[in-house]
C-alpha cells in the first residue's frame, strides 16, 4: 500500500478507488458519509473492508456500484477505476444508462439480506435469467439451462426443481446461494459481497465463505468482502482495510494487520472477539463472570465528526494532537509487509499500545486475568 505513484500506475488492478467522497443531503445540510476512501484490489485477490455498523462500508459499496439513493446521496469527488473487458473505465463519471451496461457483466454485488433483495413474486429461475437475457445474446432456452447450471455451481441440490421455486420456499442458506448465483451469472471481473454471511448459522457461514473462495479462484475475479467480523477476514481475505467514520484508518496484508495491528481501533476490534481459550488462574465461577472487552461509545453521527482523529473520543491512548489534527495514512513502523495506518501514536507507542499475546480483562471480583485475543483465535 506504500507504493510510489508511478508504481501504482503500472500495477495490475481489477478495481481501484481513489479519494472517494460520498455526500448525503439531509435536512441539516450536506454531510459526508464516505470521506476520502482509497482502495485497490488485484484480480484473483480478496480485500476485506471491516468496521462497525455506521462506518460507511455499505455506502462505499453502493457508491462503487452506482446504487446510491437518488436525490439523497451522490459521489462528490474521487475516481472509481474498473478494469473492464473494453479497458479501464472511471465509474464515477458514468450516468445511469452507462452503468446499466457495467453492472452484471463487469462488476456485481451480493447484498446483505437475500430475503429482502430477492423478488418474492418471481421464481429463482426468472431472477437468474433476467440478467442473462439483458446482457448476453442468448435464447430463453439457453438462459434457462444456464440458470440450472449456476444453481448447481453454487451447491443448490436438485437445481432442476429449485429453479422453479420462490424465495420463501428456500432456506436462508439457499437464498444466499441464489444471490451469489445471480451475482456471478454474467461472469463479472469484480464481485462486491456486502455482509454475505449475516444471519446465517456458523456452519452455513463457513460453506458460503468457502464457495466465494472457490468461485474467486476458478474465475480469477477480484472480491471486495464487506464485514464487521474480523474472524471472516482472517479466513478469506488477502488484504484488509479497516474503516471508521467514513475513513480508512488502517490497511495492509490481512495476516500482518491481524497479527500486529497498529491503530487503536483495529486493536479494540480484535480484543472484542470472543475467545474459547481457558482463562489462566480463573475458577469456573470466575470464568463465568469474565467480561468481554468492549469499545466504549458509538461511531459519531454524520456531521458530528471531531476535527482531528475521528476515533479520539473512544481511544484510550489519545494525546492532544489526536484531537487537533487528522492523522494521514502512512507506513507503520516494524511491519515488513508494508501497509498504512492513520494514527499519531502508531509510530512511537510501540509495545505500549500493541496487541500482546493476551489482553487484560477484568472480572467482577476486581482480579485481572489474561485471555487470548481474537488475533490469535481468528488469524
Amino acid at each position: 500500500m506504500s507504493e510510489s505513484p508511478s508504481a501504482r500506475r503500472e500495477s495490475t488492478f481489477a478495481l481501484r478507488v481513489r479519494d472517494l467522497v460520498t455526500t448525503f443531503r439531509t435536512d441539516a445540510g450536506e454531510v459526508r458519509a464516505v470521506d476520502g476512501v482509497s482502495l485497490e484490489i488485484a484480480p484473483g485477490r480478496t480485500l476485506g473492508l471491516v468496521g462497525e455498523s455506521g462506518c460507511g462500508k455499505s455506502v462505499t459499496a453502493l457508491s462503487i456500484l452506482g446504487l446510491l439513493p437518488e436525490r439523497l446521496a451522490y459521489v462528490e469527488s474521487g475516481s472509481i477505476e474498473l478494469a473492464t473487458h473494453a479497458g479501464t473505465r472511471d465509474l464515477a463519471k458514468l450516468d445511469e444508462d452507462a452503468y446499466v451496461g457495467v453492472r452484471g457483466p463487469e462488476i456485481s454485488m451480493i447484498f446483505q439480506d437475500p430475503m429482502s433483495s430477492l423478488n418474492p413474486m418471481m421464481t429463482v429461475g426468472e431472477q437468474l435469467t433476467e440478467g442473462l437475457l439483458a446482457h448476453r445474446a442468448m435464447s430463453h432456452e439457453a438462459a434457462d439451462a444456464r440458470a440450472i447450471e449456476l444453481l448447481r455451481k453454487v451447491g443448490i441440490p436438485a437445481p432442476e426443481e429449485r429453479v422453479h421455486a420462490y424465495p420463501h420456499q428456500l432456506s436462508g442458506g439457499m437464498r444466499q446461494r441464489v444471490m451469489i448465483a445471480i451475482a456471478i451469472a454474467c461472469e463479472p471481473k469484480v464481485l462486491v459481497a456486502d455482509e454475505p454471511t449475516t444471519a446465517l448459522d456458523v456452519t452455513i457461514q463457513a460453506q458460503v465463505l468457502e464457495l466465494l473462495r472457490v468461485l474467486r479462484d476458478e474465475s480469477g475475479m477480484a472480491l471486495l468482502l464487506i464485514t464487521h467480523d474480523l474472524a471472516v477476514i482472517a479466513e478469506v481475505a488477502d488484504e484488509v482495510a479497516v474503516m471508521y467514520a467514513g475513513r480508512i484508518v488502517e490497511r495492509g496484508a490481512a495476516s500482518a494487520v491481524l497479527a500486529a495491528p497498529h491503530h487503536p481501533y483495529t486493536r479494540a476490534l480484535l480484543r472484542s472477539i470472543p475467545s474459547h481459550a481457558l482463562v489462566p488462574g480463573a475458577s469456573g465461577e470466575a470464568r463465568k463472570k469474565l467480561r468481554l472487552p468492549t469499545i466504549a461509545g458509538t461511531v459519531p453521527a454524520l456531521g458530528a465528526w471531531p476535527s482531528g482523529c475521528r476515533f479520539v473520543d473512544r481511544c484510550d491512548v489519545a494525546i492532544a494532537r489526536c484531537r487537533e489534527e487528522m492523522p494521514p495514512l502512512s507506513p507503520p513502523p516494524n511491519r515488513a509487509e508494508g501497509g498504512e495506518v492513520a494514527c499519531w501514536r502508531g509510530y512511537d507507542a510501540g509495545a505500549e499500545t500493541g496487541v500482546e499475546a493476551s489482553a487484560e480483562t477484568r472480572v467482577e471480583t476486581g482480579a485481572e486475568t489474561g485471555v487470548e485475543t481474537g488475533a490469535e483465535v481468528g488469524a
